[in-house]
C-alpha cells in the first residue's frame, strides 16, 4: 500500500498503461504511477469534491476522463492532456439537476450511466456526449428513495447500492428493472451499519464490496456466496477498481482506496487514519483463499489421522504389556 497525503481518496480510474487517476475530496484529479507508486502531477483545482470517474477510450486522441463532482457538474478531461500536463482545466456540464451530486457512474459500450439522486442519467457517446434518457429507480409506491451511491458493471448489467444501505441490486439496463438483490450484512456477517456498501467492482467471476467499516468482501456472481473477506482499511472503502497489466491475461490486480490502513500484526493507528491509502490486492484472492482453506483442512485431517494412529499404537502397546504381565 501507499500513504497518500493529498486528501481523502473518493474514487479511482485506470487510465493509460500504468496510471491511476485519483479523485480526491479536496477537488483535484491526481495522476498516480502504479509502477513507481508515486504521484506524477495533479489537475487544476475543481469547484468541488471528485466523487466518481470513468474512462471513455478514443480511437485517435486517447479518449476522455469523465469526473462526477459533488456540486452536480461533470468535468471532462482529455486523457492525453491529463497524462502529459499538470493543472489541466476541464470542460464542465450539468448532466442532471443542478447541485444534485453525481455520486457514481458506469459504462456499457457507448453508454454511460450516471447517478443523480435516485435517477440514472443515460449518456450516449456515439456522436459526442448527449443525454439519451433519465430513468427513475425509486419505487412507485414510495416516492422518496435514497440516492444511488455506488455502481459497477456486471456482465452487461448495472449493479448498484443506495446511500446508507447494505443492499446491492442487479439492474437490467435493457428492461430497466431490478433482477436480483444481495444483502451484504447477511453475506458478510456484519451489522447493517458496518455493511453499508461504499464501493463496488465486478468481473465475470466475483463482486468486490467495499464497506463503511473498512471491510472488503468478495462474493461469487452466480450464488452470492462469500468467497473471502478482509479488513485492512481503518475507515470506509471509497473506491475499488480492477487493473490489467501488460502480458498474460492473469496479470490482474484490484486497487482499493480509502482513509487509513492497518498492518496485519498491529498498526500505527494515528498515521494510518490521517492519510488516504491505496492498497493493491491480487485479483485471484478468492482462489488463493480457497487454496489456503483446502490446505488447512488437509493439514487438520492429517493431524487427526496422526493422533488416531498414535492412540491406536498406545492402546496396542498397553494390550501387549497387559498380556506379558499375565504370562
Amino acid at each position: 500500500g501507499v500513504l497518500f497525503k493529498g486528501g481523502r481518496i473518493m474514487c479511482m480510474q485506470h487510465i493509460g498503461n500504468h496510471y491511476l487517476a485519483l479523485g480526491t475530496q479536496l477537488g483535484r484529479v491526481v495522476l498516480f504511477d502504479t509502477q513507481t507508486c508515486t504521484v506524477r502531477h495533479t489537475s487544476a483545482q475543481l469547484q468541488d469534491s471528485v466523487l466518481c470517474m470513468n474512462c471513455i477510450k478514443g480511437e485517435k486522441e486517447g479518449g476522455l476522463l469523465l469526473a462526477g463532482l459533488a456540486n452536480g457538474k461533470m468535468a471532462i478531461f482529455p486523457i492525453q492532456e491529463l497524462l502529459e500536463e499538470a493543472d489541466v482545466d476541464p470542460v464542465c456540464l450539468y448532466p442532471g439537476h443542478e447541485h444534485e451530486p453525481v455520486l457514481c457512474m458506469a459504462r456499457i459500450g457507448r453508454r454511460v450511466f450516471l447517478s443523480c439522486g435516485s435517477q440514472m442519467v443515460v449518456l450516449n457517446l456515439s456522436k459526442g456526449i448527449t443525454i439519451e434518457k433519465i430513468v427513475e429507480t425509486a419505487n412507485s409506491r414510495n416516492l422518496y428513495s435514497a440516492p444511488i451511491y455506488t455502481m459497477a458493471v456486471l456482465k452487461g448489467q448495472i449493479i448498484y447500492s443506495k446511500k446508507s444501505t447494505s443492499v446491492v441490486e442487479v439492474w437490467d439496463a435493457s428492461k430497466e428493472k431490478v433482477m436480483r438483490s444481495l444483502y451484504a450484512d447477511e453475506v458478510l456477517r456484519l451489522s447493517k451499519v458496518e455493511a453499508r456498501v461504499t464501493a463496488l467492482a465486478a468481473d465475470d467471476r466475483c463482486i468486490w464490496l467495499g464497506t463503511h467499516s473498512g471491510h472488503i468482501g468478495i462474493v461469487d456472481v452466480k450464488t452470492f456466496q462469500l468467497l473471502a473477506i478482509t479488513h485492512r482499511h481503518t475507515r470506509a472503502v471509497r473506491s475499488l477498481v480492477f487493473i490489467k497489466y501488460l502480458g498474460l491475461p492473469k496479470n490482474r490486480a484490484v486497487f482499493s482506496g480509502g482513509l487509513g490502513f492497518k498492518e496485519q500484526h498491529g498498526t500505527d493507528a494515528d498515521e494510518g487514519t490521517m492519510c488516504g491509502c491505496v492498497l493493491v490486492w491480487d485479483a485471484d484472492l478468492p482462489q488463493c483463499s480457497r487454496s489456503m482453506l483446502e490446505y488447512e483442512n488437509k493439514r487438520c485431517e492429517i493431524q487427526r489421522s496422526t493422533r488416531r494412529q498414535q492412540t491406536f499404537n498406545e492402546e496396542d502397546d498397553q494390550l501387549v504389556a497387559a498380556e506379558s504381565s499375565t504370562l
